[in-house]
């Protein structure tokens, strides 16, 4: 029991939403860390990127983020509050912002105790998201050339290579976390693919009708390992959790005539805007740093305002995502494996005979090396990027959720019809996560 006047040490957990988002994207993760471990934590979720702020620049994005850690960190000492533990939990966007901003924090010598947990995802090489990746690289300002790797944040180097070198603050930060953990979606995830979320260069999903899965026990949506069928043209079946969604899609189908014509409305009306609203903010933040910018800065929109460009976001991100879905549908539906279901209640030796050619269980650690898998055509900064993360010994976790519409929702439960990722979550929360 602790007496009036003392002082409590707590551990501080701050969350970060992703591209688009606000704070209550993470509401039920956020929830769930209340109701597990309330009394020895508190809960920071960051509010200062939202909307199309995100379009500003990780490492714009960074800085405002460790300076509403910083105000949070005054308020705790009025309450008798003393931090002595502290993790961030990056979504989507949100672990870039994050591995940033821990970056300046370690610079300026603020940490003593950590457990971060940090996820970190990027964009695809098929058709569709080089679609999706001239849309972001023209249309969300500095964020979407620095998702691309086309900006030049040090001499000619981007910024996402930047923050990957050792020799860096913001490699040494995350090299000197207790806990680096990172949830990848193997598949339906319609933002960030498998081998950017999981910093790899090699996507062993692309080939997922040919995987025999063995999953985890307390949870069946994480892959402990793959293997490839001996036959797997002889699986190919609807599988049951494709069946389920069918409704969903049909209704989809249904929408479109009326969604599409809608949401590019919106898109092409607020777009142009968020983006010139975005470089200008971005030219003051320069202008700040120089100091040839008056002191008074807006740090936190108005309460109105913020209200409605959340609104029109979502609106934006509803429609955005409806699309995604389908084309995601279309790809994944008409031949999908049965044998998961069946596979996950067989034992290692029963699926794996040891005579088998492709038969050995691969684990994810061991999927930038199998000869089973091609590597993927990634440019030179990114392969050296993944190259130095990997030397951090991240602790990498693969999701699966095929009974999802779009796993990047609802591996944090994004909103009521995203909630296929409960389970995960629970486990993490409850069983996993050390506060």
């Amino acid at each position: 029991m602790i007496n009036d006047g003392e002082i409590r040490q707590v551990h501080l957990v701050v969350f970060v939403h992703g591209l688009w988002g606000n704070p209550n994207h993470l509401k039920y993760l956020v929830n769930l860390f209340t109701h597990f471990h309330g009394d020895k934590l508190h809960l920071l979720n960051a509010k200062c990127n939202v909307s199309d702020y995100t379009y500003d620049g990780v490492d714009v994005c960074g800085k405002r983020l460790v300076g509403e850690i910083k105000e949070e960190l005054k308020s705790i000492k009025e309450m008798n509050i003393k931090i002595t533990k502290f993790s961030i939990i990056g979504y989507s966007l949100g672990g870039l912002v994050s591995r940033y901003a821990i970056g300046l924090l370690y610079s300026q010598g603020f940490f003593k105790y950590i457990e971060p947990i940090v996820c970190i995802r990027r964009e695809d090489n098929t058709k569709w998201i080089k679609f999706v990746n001239w849309t972001s690289s023209n249309l969300l300002s500095k964020t979407g050339e620095q998702l691309q790797y086309i900006d030049k944040f040090e001499g000619d180097e981007p910024l996402l290579y930047v923050i990957s070198k050792p020799d860096t603050v913001y490699y040494k930060a995350l090299e000197s976390f207790k806990y680096r953990k990172i949830y990848a979606n193997a598949r339906r995830d319609n933002s960030v693919p498998f081998w950017t979320a999981a910093i790899t260069d090699v996507n062993p999903f692309d080939k997922y009708n040919e995987l025999n899965i063995v999953t985890n026990e307390k949870c069946v949506d994480i892959i402990e390992s793959i293997s490839l069928l001996a036959n797997p043209e002889e699986n190919y079946l609807i599988h049951k959790s494709t069946m389920k969604l069918v409704p969903y899609y049909a209704l989809i189908f249904i929408s479109l005539p009326v969604l599409v014509p809608i949401g590019s409305t919106i898109l092409l009306s607020t777009l142009p805007t968020h983006l010139f609203k975005s470089k200008r903010r971005i030219q003051q933040e320069k202008m700040r740093e120089e100091g040839e910018e008056h002191k008074e800065r807006e740090i936190y929109r108005d309460e109105l305002i913020e209200e409605i460009n959340t609104i029109v976001t979502n609106v934006e991100e509803n429609v955005f995502e409806t699309a995604m879905n389908l084309k995601n549908f279309v790809d994944s539906s008409a031949l999908d494996i049965s044998t998961r279901e069946e596979n996950s209640s067989l034992s290692s030796e029963e699926q794996c005979p040891p005579d088998h050619k492709h038969g050995t269980q691969i684990r994810l650690s061991n999927f930038t090396t199998s000869p089973l898998f091609p590597k993927l055509a990634i440019s030179k900064a990114q392969h050296d990027s993944f190259l130095n993360l990997n030397k951090l010994q991240l602790d990498k976790v693969v999701v699966c959720m095929d009974h999802a519409l779009n796993s990047h929702a609802s591996i944090i439960v994004r909103g009521s019809f995203y909630n296929e990722g409960k389970e995960l979550l629970k486990l993490y929360v409850e069983e996993i996560f050390q506060p």
